[in-house]
């Protein structure tokens, strides 16, 4: 059968309509992506723990985050530069995961952020030996609702304080651009309510020091402050960790880390650090090799430097150190 020209024309037409309403459908759901996702710079995604073991007597724990990050390769491929490390503070009795979705840093908002963005913190118990998932905490919400219209720039450590564990916050007007009003509260992580604290709110500790020299020869890679660190499988042998056969198929996955716990003025801090760096370490390691105790916290109120543990118990005076980082109040 032939087709006329006038039925072809209609044809024709329904073809160009149909393109047309494509094209349109394909042209809206770009913009849609570019408005949704350009315009970000940091981003970790969410993160829950789904397997651990603690450690060490209860110092340490091994962690696997199981990391939501379904919007990475979007956010990606709208913005040139994405950050997607996140930080973990310590606790003793806490593990903390920073999530963010955030246009800048924090420190650089001066602006309400969108509906969709998000600075909180994942928050588990240490409770014996067994870690218990506690509800997310929003960051953004939480200053805004302790002060209207204030952020904080940045989170900072954990303190002990009378029973509480406090994180620090350093809290300003949103619109504030100089930082001029910029003040130090605390976020008390059992009663998830902001307090400020006189006592600690310009502490300044000295702290025993460990020299952890060649410990990355061992295949351990730490943060900065050396309280979370990971650890190539390769170098497992020979270490007491090699005995717990589930602690090291944590290990063996993605995104699974090693936490000493402990708070920012924990007077046993060195104590912590080493009885768990030790079981990633051979047996004749000496973490203690070079340690320096200041003279604040030294029994003799002399600086020293010690190479054992037994000379480090003999000269570190633990009640000064308690009563200097405001344990004992």
């Amino acid at each position: 059968m032939k087709m006329t020209r006038k039925k072809f024309f209609r044809v024709s037409l329904i073809l160009l309509g149909i393109g047309l309403v494509v094209g349109i459908g394909f042209y809206l759901y770009q913009e849609y992506l570019i408005k949704k996702y350009t315009g970000y710079q940091y981003y970790t995604g969410k993160g829950k723990i789904d397997s651990y073991q603690i450690i060490a007597d209860g110092k340490g724990v091994v962690v696997h985050w199981d990391v939501d990050r379904a919007e990475e390769t979007e956010l990606r491929k709208y913005n040139k530069q994405l950050f997607t490390e996140w930080r973990n503070p310590t606790s003793q009795n806490y593990i903390l995961r920073e999530n963010m979705k955030l246009p800048k840093h924090p420190s650089a908002i001066y602006e309400p952020v969108r509906r969709d963005a998000y600075w909180t913190l994942s928050l588990y118990k240490v409770e014996g030996d067994r870690l218990k998932e506690e509800p997310e905490i929003d960051l953004l919400a939480i200053v805004d609702e302790y002060k209207k219209g204030y952020i904080s720039n940045d989170i900072g450590p954990v303190y002990s304080y009378k029973g509480k564990d406090l994180l620090a916050l350093y809290i300003r007007p949103l619109e504030d651009y100089e930082n001029e009003k910029k003040k130090k509260v605390f976020l008390n992580l059992q009663t998830r309510k902001i307090e400020e604290v006189k006592s600690i709110e310009n502490i300044s500790l000295p702290y025993p020091t460990m020299d952890f020299g060649n410990i990355s020869n061992f295949g351990i890679k730490s943060d900065v402050w050396g309280y979370h660190f990971t650890i190539k499988s390769e170098n497992w042998a020979d270490t007491p960790i090699s005995s717990d056969k589930k602690a090291m198929s944590i290990l063996e996955k993605k995104d699974s880390q090693v936490i000493v716990l402990l708070n920012e003025n924990s007077f046993d801090s060195v104590d912590r650090a080493t009885s768990v760096y030790s079981k990633f370490l051979p047996n004749d390691y000496n973490l203690y090799k070079d340690s320096k105790i200041p003279k604040e916290l030294s029994m003799d109120g002399q600086e020293h430097t010690v190479s054992s543990k037994e000379e480090f118990d003999q000269y570190y005076d633990i009640e000064r150190a308690r009563k200097l980082y405001h344990e004992t109040e």
